[in-house]
């Protein structure tokens, strides 16, 4: 049984030693399985805090805007929720995200993110790819995918890419207030430099009914007709690395970065910066 009320402490302290006004959902629940306060669910990650947060276990937490958007946790002193999980909530401003809500079956809706999602990274793939990123899946709040333009949390990888490939953009970006826009012309510099970014599972990982292994045929098939077998990969996430490494290699593929990258979130943010860094000049 959780104790709520030492996660809400161990999260305020968090907040507080770090000057942040928020965290979210996924992150948190990472530090607190690091600190023994809360198991995360390697398959879905979050979803314990989640659980916890839906059953209005820490009152003062809330979500971006509908259902299924991004729960975000504020220090305790800000009081009760300003939003609440499904009385309401925020007009979604993302056309990308509406999709992702109409009604219908669960394959029905299962098929239009499928789709949305594929529109959105299609629009920015090279003509002709010089370096393949490959992370594990888009997250589970879908509104911060890497390929949106209107991402106001997290964004935890495009953050971690452009402070190695253009810190300076990087930085304007965020002075910006992460301008939509600007994101948008960032997103067609990664294009014309041709870097493209794919993922072991085309759906975030609460969508898939069995293990994220079983994806690696249909992304073998998938970069046959989309990249040559000597175009550098970059895997992106150290889970990926053990898992994708050797089937690309068995496959044909000749220039797989043989570094193990983190993902650039919790803490993790310098060890990626310095191991990102060190697979592009070595492909350079």
């Amino acid at each position: 049984m959780a104790n709520v009320e030492l996660i809400i402490e161990f999260l305020d302290t968090y907040l507080t030693e770090n000057s942040l006004n928020e965290i979210g959902a996924v992150e948190a629940n990472e530090l607190l399985d690091e600190n023994g306060l809360l198991r995360d669910n390697p398959h879905r990650l979050g979803l314990p805090l989640r659980n916890l947060l839906r059953e209005g276990k820490i009152p003062h937490a809330y979500q971006t805007g509908f259902k299924y958007s991004e729960w975000i946790i504020p220090h305790s002193s800000k009081g009760p929720a300003r939003k609440s999980n499904y009385q309401g909530g925020g007009n979604a401003t993302n056309d990308n995200r509406i999709i992702s809500l109409k009604s219908g079956s669960g394959l029905s809706k299962k098929g239009e993110l499928e789709e949305q999602i594929y529109k959105a990274r299609i629009k920015y793939k090279p003509e002709k790819i010089k370096v393949l990123l490959i992370a594990e899946a888009p997250p589970d709040s879908i509104e911060r995918f890497f390929y949106y333009e209107d991402v106001k949390t997290a964004d935890y990888l495009f953050l971690g890419i452009m402070e190695v490939l253009s810190p300076e953009s990087k930085r304007e970006y965020m002075q910006r207030g992460r301008d939509p826009q600007l994101k948008r012309h960032l997103l067609n510099w990664l294009k014309e430099e041709g870097f493209y970014l794919s993922d072991l599972s085309n759906l975030p990982l609460s969508y898939l009914s069995h293990e994220i292994e079983r994806q690696i045929p249909a992304l073998l098939e998938k970069l046959s007709n989309i990249i040559t077998k000597e175009t550098p990969i970059i895997l992106l996430k150290v889970s990926i690395f053990n898992l994708l490494y050797t089937p690309l290699e068995k496959a044909g593929y000749t220039s797989v970065v043989p570094i193990e990258i983190p993902f650039p979130s919790t803490g993790h943010q310098q060890e990626f910066y310095s191991k990102f860094k060190e697979a592009i000049e070595l492909i350079s």
